[in-house]
This record gives structure tokens, sequence and C-alpha cells, in this order.
């Protein structure tokens, strides 16, 4: 049975997938974000970073941020040790808020796990 080269494969993927992946992606994002602009009252939204590894030694931090009501996702960061100051998690939650903001949604509230340095950030902005 023949089969496509692997090469031929990735060469494909990165020509044809990936890109309307992204573009129905951007797209979906973008009508989501229409759907809560000027929402009265704003947006809740609830957010969590997962680390590359356990422990104290992670390089990479994903933190994502969810829409409270309709537990759609509103936007996502990778955050890397070193390229930046504070903790992983906390930079990663400004970033997305950072954002949120500059695309018209107005948030409210964040629910969070209790670290303590996204508290401190609360308190402060």
């Amino acid at each position: 049975m023949p089969t496509m080269h692997g090469m031929t494969f990735r060469k494909l993927r990165q020509q044809f997938i990936f890109p309307i992946i992204r573009n129905k992606f951007l797209a979906e994002k973008d009508a989501l974000f229409e759907s809560f602009r000027g929402v009265d009252g704003g947006i809740t939204v609830c957010g969590d970073g997962q680390y590359d590894s356990p422990g104290h030694s992670a390089k990479y931090c994903c933190y994502t941020v969810m829409h409270g009501v309709s537990e759609k996702i509103l936007d996502f960061r990778i955050v890397q040790r070193g390229l930046g100051v504070g903790d992983l998690e906390t930079r990663g939650l400004r970033e997305v808020l950072k954002s949120l903001s500059e695309k018209g949604l107005h948030v409210t509230n964040v629910i969070t796990d209790g670290i303590l340095q996204i508290k401190s950030l609360m308190r402060k902005e």
C-alpha cells in the first residue's frame, strides 16, 4: 500500500493544514470577543497556568483564561522563565488580561487559584 513520505506530509501540513486551523481559530476568537464586547457590568474570567514540568524547574507556563459562564477559552499565553520579571503564572495572567483589555473586553472578576503573587497583582491593579 503506497504511503506519503514523512517530509511531504510535513510540508503539506505546514503549507495548508496549519494555516487553515489558525485562520479558523482566529475567526472564532474574533466572533467570541465581539459577542462579549459591551456586556453590561463586564465579564468574569477563570484562569490557570500549566507548567511544562513539575516543581520549580519549569521553563514554560501556558496560562489559559476562559469565560466564566460560557466556559469558552478566551485567550492563552505561553511565557518563558528568564524573559521577564516575576512568577510565570502571574506574568501569563497579566499578559492575557492586557490582551483582553486591548481587544475591548471589560473584565470585572478573575477566578484563579490562590497564588500569592496573583493575589498581590489583583490588589495593585
